[in-house]
């Protein structure tokens, strides 16, 4: 039976680049540059996990649940949320990281208002927030 997985095969241990590689001490994408915003987004992520970059996930939207719908996030929240850490890890007491905000849109999507009003608060208090429409320009802006 063929296997129906496309792309090279990995050797039993090799890590996956999820989509990116080295070429010349940078990180390139190795994949086409998608279109749809859920297809972006999967590369962001796929971008962070290469790179070794602690984030999460924000989902935002409702869903039904029996007779009502049930509404979870918080409107306007970026769809990534990565953490930087910032200087050596101190022995005792919290470490500092510095958030950034990660917003994927696709060529000529624009934020809704409850978007850009989370990126006024999230800015006001020294985050980061990025616009990002590929992984490659979430590449150049890291």
């Amino acid at each position: 039976k063929e296997s129906q997985q496309s792309g090279p095969q990995r050797a039993m241990g090799e890590e996956s680049t999820g989509g990116f590689e080295m070429v010349g001490g940078k990180m390139k994408s190795n994949t086409r540059t998608p279109r749809r915003e859920s297809d972006i987004l999967s590369s962001c992520l796929r971008l962070l996990r290469a790179k070794g970059i602690f984030h999460r996930r924000n989902n935002v939207g409702s869903m039904k649940a029996g007779n009502r719908y049930v509404r979870f996030g918080s409107l306007g929240e970026a769809d990534v949320t990565a953490y930087f850490p910032q200087g050596p890890l101190p022995l005792e007491g919290p470490r500092m990281f510095e958030i950034v905000h990660i917003e994927c849109k696709r060529d000529g999507g624009k934020q809704s208002p409850a978007q850009r009003e989370f990126q006024a608060v999230v800015e006001a208090e020294g985050h980061r927030y990025l616009i990002v429409h590929s992984a490659a320009e979430l590449n150049t802006l890291l």
